[in-house]
């Protein structure tokens, strides 16, 4: 039994209606009418972190905006934001946002091979990354492993190679992952079937 369960549009609150309707209409702007993963089960309800937002709806959209800003932020290349969203999954062995990322990285428009998803969802630096790529993979994971400030080097070489305005995404980016991953580990969302 879940512990979020996710709610048929026809169950909503009207507060709960205004969430559901305002994250679906964005997510089928941002991915059209068929996202790489399965975001609603087959009575229409969102599944994966929708659930909990659905069920706090005193949290609003706010949470679900930010997400959405900062994951699609043009100071950031696709394949970077992909391959940190992956490490922050790594990290928090996140079942139901790997499921979700890894069929991002591999849709046609990224380019990613399987073997360079599957080691970044382990926790690796795959090969054949630009050193802008490798370096964004490289620093979530310094941001995700410190107990402290990241190293002044390992800061210096992000930025000489992705800018200081793309590193303030990336560890943006790091950040709304992790929250995500907690939510999502702490209602131990399923991956659906």
């Amino acid at each position: 039994m879940p512990r979020f369960a996710p709610i048929p549009p026809e169950s909503l609150t009207p507060d709960q209606r205004a969430i559901h309707d305002h994250i679906d209409s964005v997510y089928n702007t941002a991915s059209g009418s068929s996202p790489p993963f399965t975001m609603k089960d087959h009575t229409g309800a969102l599944l994966g972190p929708f659930p909990m937002m659905i069920h706090a709806p005193f949290f609003g959209t706010a949470w679900f905006d930010h997400i959405m800003t900062v994951s699609s932020h043009p100071a950031l290349e696709p394949r970077a934001r992909e391959l940190a969203i992956l490490a922050v999954g790594a990290h928090y062995h996140c079942p139901y946002e790997l499921y979700a990322h890894k069929r991002v990285a591999l849709l046609p428009a990224l380019g990613m091979s399987q073997t360079q998803v599957t080691d970044a969802s382990e926790g690796k630096v795959p090969d054949g990354l630009s050193p802008a790529e490798q370096v964004a993979y490289e620093f979530a994971m310094e941001m995700l492993n410190s107990k402290g400030p990241v190293a002044k080097p390992h800061y210096d070489h992000a930025v000489a190679l992705l800018g200081k305005e793309s590193v303030l995404i990336l560890m943006q980016l790091v950040g709304v992952y992790s929250f995500v991953c907690l939510m999502l580990n702490g209602a131990a969302t399923e991956v659906p079937e």
